[in-house]
């Protein structure tokens, strides 16, 4: 026995030193289910919403899913390559799938919708509520009228329209396909209320898809998505849609591959004078360009690993591309923080 202890002993005084300097960071061991990142930043997640706060001058985070795809509902901050989680006394619901970005009229972040699943056994529910968010506080807005509960849709600020637009959605689409409702109106926000549009033109029901303004031509350009036709489900990858305040349009494109589109988000690069996308689905995780109706794809000396269902946001103030969360390869969520500049991505 005293030999098993000498042997035992000898062991551990050949094990190296662990030590830690003051300020480095130290991550801890993964857990079972969880993919860990940096110490300070938000739990691992999937299907958050992010938008930059021009008037706070930093990028906002709110909600997604854990890993078992239980609606979160803790508030944070990314400024100066660092994550600060704000504690309001009064948060939104836990979301998923829901909508946020910032109203450039009302000088507030604007959030609407969503799906809520506050505990493992609550039922699905999808939420049809106005929230806005200003120097660290959150309001529901008591709006009397506005689009109904939904999630998935499509929401940006329209500098043209000086309001918001929203635009599709489905009712819990995702868990039972069309067999809830699926949504192709069209609503803008504007000085605290909502306001339905009739616009010309036509697009099918759509969710999860991508909006944003694009000021080289003075139009919204929404891609990709699901859209429920006769047929019934259908990717929508190849075509796209501008809207220019009174009518939605097809535009021809040539460039991108199929199959791409589904929870992906587009953003305007005010340097670049293009429109950034990256991928969400289809077993791939690209980036791609936008401009002159042509689809271009951009190399990067780092590759960005899949992470479907990703947050991802331009920062206006620090001039990069964010881009947080989502599924990891094992299909459970990760708190990755990933930051695209001059051509790279690089990971926080």
């Amino acid at each position: 026995m005293w030999a098993s202890i000498a042997i035992l002993l000898g062991m551990i005084a050949c094990l190296p030193t662990i030590s830690a300097a003051v300020g480095t960071e130290i991550r801890p061991p993964a857990r079972l289910g969880v993919t860990t990142g940096p110490l300070s930043a938000p739990l691992a997640r999937a299907g958050a919403l992010v938008a930059y706060d021009a008037a706070d001058g930093y990028t906002l985070l709110f909600g997604g899913v854990n890993q078992s795809f239980v609606t979160l509902s803790d508030t944070w901050v990314y400024q100066g390559g660092n994550w600060t989680q704000l504690h309001p006394r009064t948060n939104p619901p836990g979301r998923t799938w829901s909508m946020m970005t910032y109203d450039t009229n009302d000088g507030y972040v604007l959030l609407f919708g969503g799906m809520n699943h506050s505990t493992g056994s609550s039922p699905y529910l999808d939420l049809g509520d106005t929230w806005t968010f200003r120097a660290g506080v959150w309001t529901r807005l008591n709006v009397t009228s506005g689009p109904v509960a939904r999630d998935s849709a499509m929401l940006a600020d329209d500098p043209l329209l000086n309001s918001v637009l929203l635009f599709g959605g489905s009712l819990l689409g995702d868990f039972y396909g069309n067999t809830t409702p699926w949504f192709n109106d069209t609503w803008e926000f504007h000085n605290g209320s909502w306001s339905a549009l009739h616009p010309a033109g036509w697009t099918p029901r759509r969710m999860a898809g991508s909006m944003t303004y694009f000021p080289r031509i003075n139009r919204m350009v929404l891609f990709g998505g699901e859209v429920l036709t006769q047929r019934g489900r259908e990717f929508e990858s190849h075509a796209v849609i501008t809207f220019d305040n009174a009518t939605w349009r097809f535009v021809n494109s040539t460039g991108m591959a199929k199959y791409h589109g589904i929870y992906s988000t587009m953003v305007f690069l005010p340097h670049a004078h293009e429109l950034f996308y990256v991928t969400g689905g289809g077993g791939t995780q690209n980036t791609w360009a936008y401009s002159n109706h042509t689809w271009r794809f951009l190399s990067s000396p780092t590759t960005l690993p899949l992470q479907p269902r990703y947050a991802m946001a331009y920062d206006g103030k620090d001039g990069y591309v964010l881009l947080f969360g989502g599924y990891a390869s094992n299909n459970l969520p990760t708190n990755l923080t990933w930051q695209y500049s001059n051509g790279n991505w690089h990971r926080v």
